[in-house]
């Protein structure tokens, strides 16, 4: 008996892994409830991983007053009264933000793109190589493109991967932002996706492109308010969680060319729960402009700004100030708009209510 019970010991963590497995897998676009709801990710919080020039040494000097470190992440330390470092460049890490997401029922980051050996790059090649990755899906921004056949054959391999986001019928959606890339770039694109058996991508202006491009639909780095969703074209809706950039213009980052700018007009702070609560509010609202518009939203997804740009004063991610305030927020109007659309659908449509 006491070497059978060893033996379902050992087998324990593999049964349990396989059960995790099949409860954590992606949802299929046809089982969606609602809009999917994802946030943008931009990761320089990686210390010296360029050494003395490292954005992520820029991004801690901005933080480093301490006037702003309620901005910290989770992750951060404060190591002097005005020296922090907020460096997200780990497994454990990226597995934690991974779980953090997840358990607030958020579906998908959109990455940035960088040279594929950035440490901007970070970020995105942590959460590929997590054991944890099928919680949360994932698209690009088309930001920094090198334009050539080996960065096509990077964007198709991500978009090979099982938990790359899907809309309108198994297409990828690519986002493109402040991208120098020209219309010849994404008909590569296009046909590269082609020729590996997939759909063509639902391209998203976010601003500052290159004219020429067949895009689908329109939407916003930094977010937008309601009314600028309704202009007669298909759009995404962008939804900011906050866009206070003085600690930048305290500390000047390299890559804005050092200036010092002004200090963004802000009033005093609104306290983290009414912030959060603002938050969640335009979550709401941007889920019911795409039940309400579904022709504009044909691709019944969201974006917000941003999980993780501190400095600029956009995030979700927990921070050691408010701990998961935000996403708390987030996934109580996720959790019920989940639920009205269950119970609105006819029976037998393949929906299920959320856990």
């Amino acid at each position: 008996m006491e070497e059978e019970m060893n033996d379902m010991t050992k087998l324990l963590p593999m049964m349990m892994g396989v059960l995790f497995a099949c409860c954590s897998a992606s949802v299929g676009e046809e089982n969606r409830p609602r809009a999917i709801v994802g946030a943008i990710r931009w990761d320089a919080w990686h210390g010296d991983a360029e050494g003395p020039a490292s954005p992520g040494l820029a991004v801690e000097r901005s933080l480093g007053p301490k006037h702003w470190h309620y901005r910290l992440p989770f992750y951060a330390k404060v190591v002097g009264e005005n020296k922090v470092e907020a460096r997200a460049n780990t497994q454990a890490i990226m597995d934690q933000e991974i779980t953090y997401a997840s358990n607030a029922q958020l579906d998908y980051w959109a990455f940035l793109t960088y040279d594929p050996m950035s440490s901007m790059n970070i970020g995105l090649r942590l959460y590929l190589s997590s054991p944890l990755k099928s919680k949360v899906e994932f698209c690009v921004i088309c930001h920094h493109i090198r334009k050539t056949p080996e960065e096509i054959d990077r964007l198709v391999g991500y978009m090979k991967d099982p938990q790359y986001v899907k809309v309108l019928g198994d297409r990828p959606l690519v986002y493109v932002f402040q991208c120098d890339a020209q219309k010849a770039f994404f008909d590569a694109l296009t046909k590269a996706m082609g020729e590996a058996g997939l759909k063509r991508p639902y391209l998203v202006n976010m601003g500052n492109t290159k004219d020429g491009i067949g895009f689908d639909a329109v939407s916003s780095y930094v977010g937008t308010d309601r009314n600028s969703w309704t202009q007669g074209r298909r759009v995404i809706p962008s939804i900011s969680t906050g866009g206070d950039r003085s600690p930048r213009v305290e500390n000047p980052v390299p890559w804005e060319g050092g200036g010092a700018g002004k200090p963004v007009e802000v009033g005093p702070l609104d306290s983290p729960e009414k912030t959060a609560a603002n938050i969640a509010g335009r979550v709401a609202s941007a889920l019911e402009w795409n039940r309400n518009n579904p022709d504009a939203g044909e691709a019944n997804a969201v974006i917000i700004y941003a999980w993780n740009e501190f400095d600029e004063g956009g995030w979700i991610c927990p921070t050691l100030s408010e701990g998961t305030g935000r996403l708390d927020a987030i996934h109580r109007v996720l959790t019920a708009a989940e639920k009205r659309a269950v119970q609105s659908k006819p029976e037998g449509d393949g929906l299920k209510p959320a856990p």
